[in-house]
């Protein structure tokens, strides 16, 4: 009797799969559990979108994103050079956006580019932005290593073109003509100018995976 009793118990054990982890989700840097965003609509619903683009410097602070900006590559944890962009916006809804940045050759259209989910946060004017420093929620343009670049990206000109897309389609969105520089930060090992020579380096017009950097660097860095 007590054997049948533990067979049955086993059945039933086996007969009831354990609940999904929490905290499921897709590609973009995840986020919290589902509709617990209550920022809303920001602005006006019957106006056009409207959108500010900024990046993050190797000062570790945001700046807004002009014409002629010189955008600062930093190396993230996993290597290479990232270029970070945010964005705040208005006349859309802050819950559930999806930002992407692309950085692209203007000699080439070939672009790389990077999108994220985010729930904005209001501001005092009124507009919504991504968390400001919360690089997770920025675009990160992986634009070196530099294989797919017709230029070297710290010397010649690109076009930044930042799009936001709200729950609903609505579509903000900017373009730029901007140059990036080189700089010593990195978020995977010490800063200095070990950084910035291998910026140098793998930033390069020509370069190839693989290539082997010299002390020293390629170049002068810098934008225009």
């Amino acid at each position: 009797m007590r054997v049948f009793a533990l067979a049955l118990l086993a059945i039933a054990t086996a007969g009831c799969p354990e609940d999904p982890p929490d905290g499921t989700g897709g590609a973009g840097g995840g986020g919290g559990p589902p509709n617990t965003c209550t920022v809303g609509f920001l602005g006006d619903e019957n106006a056009e979108p409207e959108l500010e683009a900024f990046f993050f410097g190797a000062d570790e602070a945001d700046h807004p994103i002009t014409d002629a900006s010189v955008l600062d590559l930093i190396e993230p944890p996993q290597g290479g050079r990232i270029i970070f962009v945010g964005a705040r916006a208005r006349n859309v809804d802050g819950c559930g956006v999806v930002l992407t940045a692309s950085l692209r050759d203007p000699t080439t259209n070939q672009i790389r580019f990077d999108t994220r989910s985010a729930n904005l946060i209001v501001e005092d004017d009124g507009w919504g932005t991504v968390k400001p420093t919360d690089l997770s929620v920025y675009s990160n343009i992986p634009a070196c290593q530099n294989s797919w670049s017709a230029q070297t990206l710290y010397e010649d000109g690109y076009r930044l073109e930042v799009k936001l897309v709200d729950s609903a389609g609505r579509v903000a969105e900017k373009s730029f003509d901007v140059h990036a520089q080189c700089t010593e930060l990195s978020q995977a090992r010490p800063s200095g100018p070990d950084v910035l020579d291998e910026c140098l380096c793998i930033c390069r017009e020509g370069y190839q995976i693989g290539d082997t950097c010299e002390e020293g660097g390629g170049g002068a860095g810098g934008g225009a």
